[in-house]
């Protein structure tokens, strides 16, 4: 990712990264010192609030923990990287396809000169042609023509080929972009894009629009005590639970670490509520187990908060709307979900 920055600023924001990673303890390899610098430059909004919130915890910033940051906030650049790649490689090749059919032209526009030439020589007084030669003329020039068209149809063959090769890899790395790792839901990004657009649409048409932010309950405590493969097998589960209840228009996303999000358009938050609720109920009725040991891990709960949205209000101001309602529902004992002030 590209910061912008002056010498002297660049020189700042590294003073203060390296100050908050020996403060924090973190150890000083590049992707921490990428982090910490987008941290201390204060040009991404959100990944300050993440640290934020982490520091305010005094967790520690673990391997576990940088690897989430960055896969959230800095991973991205490489799948921009492959898109401009092969959109670049599609570019090409339709530029191919326009030279091949530039020079059929040419050679279609020689081939009726040809023949208009040695038409006009068959029929000119002053230079006489016999019919043999006439008709020896206008076969070469076709046999010439047909070898011409041959090679021209498999030349177009390749190229669409290898440009429809080009657009599947396009759709499945911007897809891939578009999709959390981990868990196969929207991510981030996709969420960012996503509650723009429907939020344009609610303005423009004069529709309800809800968001609901969820985080799981004990989470940390429950990473800590189980380990981070069984912390992996919940968000999965939680994922999966979230898709099976939202529908059509609406979307759910990993917002980041262990919350989730849903966008809910065209529905009014006491409506969003009455499904928040019966995702809660669902989430909560399971229990995470380990069938080769039959060990149990005990039931998953989480958290909800609701906002419905304000025509004109900003996205981010939307969005701490639910965050708000999330941690009074937080503060009122957990698994349970809270209505943000409309």
């Amino acid at each position: 990712m590209q910061f912008m920055t002056s010498d002297n600023q660049a020189s700042a924001y590294a003073k203060r990264a390296f100050g908050l990673m020996e403060e924090l303890n973190v150890p000083p390899i590049p992707q921490n010192y990428e982090i910490w610098f987008g941290y201390a430059s204060d040009q991404i909004p959100s990944l300050n609030k993440a640290l934020d919130k982490i520091i305010a915890e005094k967790g520690g910033f673990t391997i576990d923990i940088s690897s989430e940051i960055y896969r959230r906030f800095f991973s991205n650049v490489e799948n921009a990287e492959i898109i401009n790649e092969t959109s670049a490689k599609i570019e090409n090749e339709v530029s191919g396809v326009l030279d091949i059919l530039g020079t059929a032209s040419d050679e279609f526009a020689g081939f009726q000169d040809t023949i208009k030439s040695n038409l006009q020589d068959f029929t000119s007084v002053e230079k006489p042609v016999d019919f043999e030669e006439f008709i020896q003329n206008v076969v070469k020039e076709t046999w010439k023509m047909q070898d011409t068209n041959e090679k021209l149809q498999s030349q177009l063959h390749k190229s669409s080929s290898e440009i429809s090769t080009l657009r599947e890899s396009l759709e499945e790395t911007r897809k891939e972009s578009l999709t959390d790792a981990l868990t196969g839901i929207s991510n981030r990004k996709m969420f960012d894009s996503f509650l723009a657009r429907v939020s344009e649409e609610a303005v423009a048409e004069d529709t309800p629009l809800s968001l609901v932010i969820a985080d799981i309950d004990h989470f940390k405590k429950f990473n800590d005590t189980f380990g981070h493969q069984v912390g992996d097998q919940v968000l999965k589960l939680v994922a999966a639970d979230l898709s099976n209840n939202v529908k059509g228009q609406d979307l759910a996303a990993r917002y980041g670490g262990e919350e989730f999000a849903i966008v809910l358009p065209n529905t009014k938050s006491n409506n969003a509520l009455i499904l928040t609720e019966q995702i809660r109920k669902s989430i909560s009725s399971k229990k995470i187990r380990n069938r080769q040991t039959n060990t149990d891990f005990g039931a998953v709960t989480m958290s909800f908060g609701i906002a419905e949205f304000r025509s004109g209000e900003a996205i981010e101001r939307f969005i701490q709307r639910a965050d708000e309602a999330l941690y009074k529902a937080k503060e009122a004992g957990r698994n349970q979900c809270m209505l943000a002030e409309n």
